[in-house]
C-alpha cells in the first residue's frame, strides 16, 4: 500500500527535492482522522534551504527522505528544529522505519528520515487504519516506542543493543554498526540508535547502565559545523547538571567511518579507550568532503571558527567576511588594522556603492532597445529582488547567454547577493558610542556584525571596573536605534536558533548584529565545561536567547521573539500565579509586544487618560452635583447599564459622566464627590480587564476606604 499523499505545495521550492509520486488514499479514508504524510525525498545539501521553514515543518504532516553518502553532518544540523529525526542504515531498516515515520508524521510532526538507503513511497504490510491511528504514548518518544512495537514486523525499534549486559565500555552509535555489533569484546557493550530526535538527557542517561566507566560516542559526522560531533554533545549535555565528578563516565568521541574489517575496528576502539584519545576514528573516513569544505572557509581566529563554520555552512559561496585578515589586507603603511570594525565597515560601504553603481548599469542596460526581451525580463526582475538568490542566478545565466552589446557590458559574476559579515569581539561593547557597531547602527548599512563573548560564565555581581571599562548591553542599544535586526545566540545552548539567526539577519534589509556566547578560554576548554557555562549563563538570565526584527510588525509578526525556553517557562509559571493575569499568561506566545513597549508608553498612556478626564470634566454639564460613574466590564453588559445609567443623570440635570475605571488615575477617586461603580465578575470570579489596576492600585495602598459603601 502507498499511503502518502501526492500533495508536495509546502516545499514546492527547495532546491534538490524532488516529489516521490504515488497514489493517494481517498479522503473519505482520513475523515476525523490526521491528514496523510507528504513525502518528500532531498539532498542532504539542500536541507539549509529549509532554515525559514523549520518552525512549520516540525508541525506538519512532512516526511523528509534524505538519502545520505555516509555523511551525516548537514541532517544533524537541523537536530534543534523540532523536527523528528530518524535513522537507517540499510534498505531493510529503512523499509520498517519509513512506517513509522510516515505514523508520526500523520499526527501532525514533522520527520526527517535519513541514512544509507534508497528513497522509496511503499509502505508495505500495513492498512490506513494503522497508519491513521494516534501512537499511544504521553510524549512523543513513548509514540516512537509504541509505534516500532505495533508494526506488523517489529524487526527494528528505536534502539538495537548488543554485547554484555553490564559492560564497563558503552559504544553508543549512531550510524552503520552492524559488523562491529558481532566483533564486540566481552566487557562492551553496544547501544544503536534508530530515533535520534526526541532525545533527552534523561532518555541518554538511561541509555548508558551502571557500571560503565567510558561511553564512546561513534557517529558519521564528518564535517562538523562546531568543535564537537552532535551526539557527543548530547552526551556530554545529559550529564551538565551533575556536580559530583565520580558520577560521569569518561566519554570519547569517535568518527565512524568505513569499516573493512570489523575486528580490525574493535581494536581501535579498545586502544582508543586504554589511552584515553579523544577524539579518535574507526575505519576509514573519506577526505574528499572535508578537503572540499575547507576549501570555502574564511581565515579567522580560532576562537571564531565555530561561528565562522556556521556562517560558511548557511551561506556557501555567498558569504564575504570584511574583516578575515588573511584576504583583506590595509594598503602598505596604513595604520589602520585589516580586523578593525572601521576597515570592515569602509570596505562593506564600498562593496553597497558598487552595486548601486551596478543597479545604475543594469536600468541603462533595460533601456536599450537592443537588449533581447528574454535578458531584459531577467533583469528587471533582479532589479525588483536583487537580493533574490534565484533571480540573480536567473539574471546571469541571461547575461552571459545574451548575444546583445548591453548584456556583454554586464559582468554575470556581479549579479551574486553577497553575505556581508564583519566578525568582532566582547570588546566593541565597553564603549559603544565609539565602536564599529555605533558606526554600522549610525549608517544604516546593509551589513551584518558577529559579536562573539568567549568571557566564562559568572554569577551576575556588581561590576567594579572603571566606567570606561565597564561593558555595556550591545542588544539593548542596537535595538533602541530601532534600525537594527538583534539576535543573541549560543550554539553550544540551542543550534537552531543560532542557525535561524543567521538567516534572518542575513534576509535583513539594514543592518543586522548577532551576539554570540562561547565560554571558551581556549582551544584546550573541555565540552563539558562549555555546556555547564553555556547552560547556565542561558538558565540564569545573563546570556539570554532572543531576536529582534523590526520588520516581523509589518508582517503580523512579533518584532520580539524570547527563544530562552527556561525564561518563559518561569515567566509562564510566575505569571500563571497570579490570577489577575492569567489572560495573559494564555497568550504568553504574544508576550513580546509587552517586551517591546517601553517604560516611556506607561507614561504616555497615563497623560492621555489626565487629558481624557480634564476633558469630560470641562465639558460636561454644570447645573447639578457632580456625579462620576466607573464600569468594569468584559462582556459589555455592565458598561451599557453604567451608561445607560449616566444619560438619565444627565436628563435629571447632574453634571454626570461615565468612564472605565482603568481610565481614572486613582490618585483622583478622593477627588470626586460622588461616585457610582457598576461592575460584574468575569471568568472564574476575575475582576473584569478594564478595572484590574485601579482595584490592585486600591489595594496596594489601602484606598479601599475612599470608597462609600
Amino acid at each position: 500500500m502507498a499511503a502518502y499523499s501526492a500533495v508536495y505545495s509546502s516545499i514546492a521550492g527547495v532546491a534538490g527535492a524532488s516529489a516521490v509520486r504515488s497514489p493517494v488514499l481517498p479522503l473519505t479514508t482520513f475523515q476525523a482522522a490526521p491528514a496523510p504524510p507528504t513525502l518528500v525525498v532531498v539532498a542532504a545539501g539542500s536541507l539549509i534551504s529549509l532554515l525559514p521553514q523549520l518552525r512549520q515543518l516540525a508541525s506538519s504532516t512532512v516526511v523528509l527522505q534524505v538519502p545520505t553518502q555516509g555523511d551525516h553532518s548537514q541532517v544533524l544540523a537541523l537536530r534543534g528544529s523540532g523536527l523528528a529525526l530518524v535513522y537507517s542504515a540499510t534498505d531493510a531498516q529503512a523499509k520498517s522505519n519509513s512506517l513509522v515515520a510516515a505514523k508520526i508524521a500523520a499526527s501532525g510532526r514533522g520527520v526527517v528520515h535519513f541514512g544509507e538507503f534508497l528513497p522509496s513511497s511503499e509502505l508495505a504490510g500495513v492498512d490506513a487504519e494503522w497508519l491513521t491511528k494516534a501512537a499511544e504514548g504521553a510524549d512523543l518518544a513513548a509514540q516512537f516506542d509504541s509505534a516500532f512495537a505495533s508494526l506488523p514486523s517489529p524487526l527494528y525499534q528505536a534502539k538495537a543493543v548488543a554485547g554484555s549486559s553490564s559492560p564497563s565500555t558503552l559504544i553508543l552509535a549512531l550510524g552503520q554498526t552492524e559488523s562491529i555489533a558481532s566483533s564486540l569484546p566481552a566487557e562492551f557493550g553496544l547501544v544503536s540508535l534508530s530515533v535520534y530526535r526526541p532525545l533527552s538527557p534523561a532518555a541518554i542517561r538511561e541509555l548508558i547502565p551502571a557500571g560503565v566507566k567510558t561511553v564512546v560516542v561513534l557517529e558519521q559526522s564528518y564535517t562538523n559545523l562546531t568543535k564537537w560531533s552532535p551526539l557527543y554533545l548530547d552526551v556530554v549535555g545529559a550529564f551538565a547538571d551533575s556536580d559530583d565528578a565520580d558520577e560521569v563516565p569518561a566519554l570519547l568521541s569517535a568518527t565512524l567511518g568505513q569499516v573493512a574489517d570489523a575486528k580490525d575496528a574493535v581494536k581501535q576502539i579498545e586502544a582508543a579507550v586504554a589511552a584515553g584519545t579523544n577524539p579518535f576514528t574507526v575505519g576509514k573516513v573519506s577526505t574528499a568532503t572535508a578537503v572540499e569544505a575547507a576549501a570555502t572557509q574564511v581565515s579567522v581566529p580560532k576562537h571564531e571558527a565555530t561561528y565562522t563554520n556556521l556562517l560558511t555552512e548557511v551561506f556557501g559561496s555567498r558569504l564575504w567576511v570584511a574583516n578575515a585578515p588573511a584576504s583583506l589586507l590595509p594598503p602598505s603603511g596604513s595604520s589602520i588594522s585589516a580586523t578593525s570594525p572601521e576597515y570592515a565597515l569602509g570596505h562593506v560601504l564600498g562593496a553597497a556603492n558598487q552595486r548601486d553603481q551596478l543597479k545604475a548599469a543594469v536600468r541603462a542596460a533595460v533601456a536599450d532597445s537592443s537588449l533581447d526581451e528574454v535578458t531584459a525580463k531577467a533583469l528587471t526582475a533582479w532589479l525588483n529582488k536583487d537580493r533574490d538568490a534565484r533571480v540573480g542566478a536567473a539574471a546571469a545565466a541571461a547575461v552571459s547567454a545574451s548575444t546583445s552589446p548591453a548584456a556583454k557590458a554586464l559582468n554575470a559574476e556581479d549579479f551574486t547577493f553577497k553575505s556581508n559579515w564583519i566578525i568582532g569581539s566582547e570588546a566593541w561593547s565597553h564603549d559603544l558610542g565609539a565602536s564599529g557597531l555605533h558606526h554600522a547602527l549610525s549608517t544604516g548599512a546593509d551589513v551584518n556584525l558577529l559579536l562573539i563573548d568567549s568571557t566564562p560564565y559568572e554569577l551576575p555581581s556588581a561590576d567594579k571596573a572603571a566606567p570606561s571599562q565597564r561593558r555595556k548591553d550591545a542588544g539593548l542599544y542596537a535595538m533602541t536605534y530601532g534600525n537594527a535586526y538583534v539576535a543573541s545566540v549560543a550554539v553550544y545552548g540551542d543550534f537552531a536558533q543560532t542557525l535561524r539567526a543567521f538567516s534572518e539577519a542575513d534576509a535583513y534589509p539594514g543592518p543586522s548584529v548577532v551576539l554570540a556566547y562561547l565560554p571558551a578560554a581556549s582551544d584546550e576548554t573541555r565540552a563539558l565545561e562549555v555546556l555547564k557555562a553555556t547552560k547556565k549563563a542561558i538558565e540564569i538570565g545573563t546570556w539570554p536567547l532572543y531576536r529582534w526584527d523590526p520588520s516581523a510588525d509589518a508582517r503580523g509578526k512579533d518584532v520580539f521573539e524570547l527563544d530562552s525556553e527556561k525564561i518563559k517557562a518561569d515567566l509562564r509559571t510566575f505569571l500563571d500565579r497570579q490570577n489577575h493575569l492569567t489572560e495573559l499568561s494564555a497568550r504568553l506566545p504574544s508576550f513580546g509586544e509587552a517586551l517591546e513597549s517601553g517604560a516611556g508608553t506607561a507614561m504616555v498612556a497615563a497623560q492621555k487618560r489626565k487629558a481624557k478626564a480634564a476633558f469630560e470634566a470641562l465639558s460636561g454639564a454644570l447645573e447639578g452635583p457632580p456625579l462620576l460613574v466607573l464600569f468594569a466590564s468584559d462582556g459589555g453588559n455592565a458598561e451599557k447599564l453604567a451608561k445607560k445609567f449616566t444619560t438619565r443623570a444627565r436628563v435629571r440635570g447632574v453634571a454626570a459622566r461615565a468612564l472605565a475605571l482603568d481610565d481614572l488615575p486613582v490618585e483622583d477617586l478622593p477627588l470626586e464627590e460622588n461616585v457610582a461603580i457598576f461592575t460584574s465578575v468575569a471568568g472564574q470570579g476575575e475582576f473584569p480587564q478594564n478595572g484590574r489596576e485601579s482595584l490592585y492600585l486600591c489595594f496596594s495602598r489601602v484606598l479601599l476606604n475612599c470608597f462609600t459603601y
